[in-house]
Order: C-alpha cells, then sequence, then structure tokens
C-alpha cells in the first residue's frame, strides 16, 4: 500500500540495490508473492505474512546490504557485529499502519558492509532482506520463529 496521495513507484529506483521504498500488500484470499532482482544480481526474494516476521535476525553470509520493512511506525532496529558490538542504530519512518517504513544498513556499493554472524534486533516485527556480498544476490532473513519445525 502506498499512502494517500503518493506516486506510483517510480520504475526508475527500482533497481537501486536494496534502496527503495518498502511494500505491503493486502489480499482478501491467500495469494504468494516475490520481489525479484535488483539489477545486479539474479535473485527473487519470498514475501511474507505477518504471522512469519519476527523482531530478531541473524546474517549468515556476508552482505552488502540490510532492507527492512517494518510493519509499525518508528520501529528502532539495532545492529549488532558478530562480536556483540553495536554497529548501528536506525529508526524506520513514521507513516501509520497499514503503510510500511523502511530501514537501510549498509551501502548500495558492492562489497562487504555487514560480516556474516551480524545479529538485527528491532522492537516490532519486521520482514528483512540481504545482499549476499559474493554474487550480489538477494536472499530472505529468516527469523528465528521461521526456524521453527
Amino acid at each position: 500500500r502506498r499512502p494517500p496521495g503518493s506516486t506510483p513507484f517510480p520504475y526508475t529506483t527500482l533497481f537501486r540495490p536494496g534502496d527503495t521504498a518498502a511494500a505491503h500488500v493486502v489480499a482478501d484470499k491467500p495469494i504468494g508473492a516475490v520481489q525479484i532482482a535488483d539489477s545486479d544480481g539474479s535473485d527473487t526474494t519470498t514475501l511474507l505474512p505477518e504471522y512469519e516476521l519476527g523482531k530478531e535476525y541473524y546474517v549468515p553470509q556476508n552482505a552488502q546490504y540490510i532492507t527492512v520493512a517494518a510493519t509499525q511506525p518508528n520501529t528502532n532496529c539495532l545492529l549488532y557485529n558478530s562480536s556483540g558490538g553495536l554497529e548501528d542504530n536506525q529508526t524506520s519512518g513514521s507513516q501509520a499502519r497499514p503503510y510500511p517504513n523502511r530501514v537501510y544498513f549498509g551501502s548500495t556499493t558492492d562489497g562487504t558492509n555487514i560480516a556474516a554472524g551480524a545479529k538485527l534486533v528491532c522492537d516490532e516485527l519486521v520482514y528483512a532482506y540481504y545482499e549476499y556480498s559474493s554474487n550480489n544476490d538477494e536472499h530472505n532473513l529468516w527469523s528465528l520463529k521461521a526456524n521453527r519445525q
């Protein structure tokens, strides 16, 4: 969903690595949804229902960036390195539900900007994905909840 009066996602911004607006898909029937390729890889990430989102995520591989879509306004997210030290602290935008807000860690420049083993902790439920720095492909970050059996 876009806020009333806003313009659609411009085509020219859809292909910037992870650095575009967040989206919230609303449907009255079960659906499947993905986002495909940001121009520098051959990637697809799965969009998840809110009940599968979490507040804590671990980054399994070196990453260029992490993009977060926050379900609530003013969501605070902390990024810790693998040793537990705080790397960055960001707060999302303030759009009211159901409109999503975005948080971005890392850089649009290729390379390892976030080392494997980093931990993302947010104070509200979020959807998160990262770009694997070795091949520029985006991957879902899976919350601890999603890793259950």
